[in-house]
């Protein structure tokens, strides 16, 4: 319990600093050195806030991030990862080495592997790894949404689907409700501005939908069963 407390308090003190208010997304810890861009970390310093654009390298032990909104992750040991801020409170990892293990517990959370993009549901978990050239998916728990037909890269995480559905069904409620107001043409200006409202109610329905599945996460994590 003292140890994480540790971690929300300095989640807490790190969300408050000037300039990082939106950019923490978690933070990253490991029993051996590992480096955050071009700074070594030292495991007695405890554990290390990571926020939008940095890089982390495991060296000889496996790092593991404890991230906003409750999901985890494990880079194993000898990988590499960016992140990013996905949507308004997930993580994009990107990844170019190695691999990561993953528990999405309440909020989004994607994965970037050979720039191809992997989305799992949430709850779910498994493990992303770069084998002999390819990327590799073994799910533990629930399903992948989108499951590499998506490209992706390092620059910035794709928009997040508010539908869940993969590549091929592409695209959210919302914007699905717009494109067909628009396509009216010859409709009223507020009958547009209606469709678009509704489209709007569409989408928000969804997310609230999206956050009552999200509240039930695993009853024992695969990642570590004591947390």
């Amino acid at each position: 319990m003292c140890r994480r407390s540790q971690i929300a308090v300095l989640l807490a003190v790190s969300c408050s600093s000037a300039g990082a208010a939106n950019r923490v997304l978690g933070v990253a810890e490991a029993g051996k050195p590992f480096l955050v861009g071009s700074v070594e970390t030292k495991p007695e310093a405890g554990p290390v806030p990571v926020v939008d654009g940095d890089q982390v390298r495991s060296l000889v032990d496996p790092v593991s991030f404890r991230l906003e909104g409750g999901n985890r992750s494990v880079l194993a040991e000898n990988s590499t990862a960016g992140l990013r801020r996905y949507g308004v409170d997930g993580v994009y990892f990107y990844v170019t080495k190695g691999s990561i293990r993953f528990e999405a517990r309440k909020q989004p959370l994607a994965i970037c592997a050979q720039d191809r993009l992997y989305v799992p549901s949430i709850p779910a978990s498994g493990e992303v790894a770069i084998e002999n050239g390819r990327a590799q998916v073994r799910m533990t728990g629930g399903t992948m949404v989108r499951s590499g037909t998506d490209g992706c890269g390092d620059k910035e995480a794709p928009a997040v689907s508010l539908s869940g559905a993969s590549g091929a069904g592409g695209g959210s409620a919302a914007t699905t409700a717009t494109a067909t107001a628009a396509s009216a043409g010859a409709a009223s200006t507020t009958a547009a501005v209606g469709a678009v409202a509704i489209a709007a109610g569409t989408a928000a329905g969804l997310v609230s939908t999206i956050a009552v599945v999200a509240s039930t996460p695993p009853a024992e994590s695969p990642i570590n069963p004591a947390q």
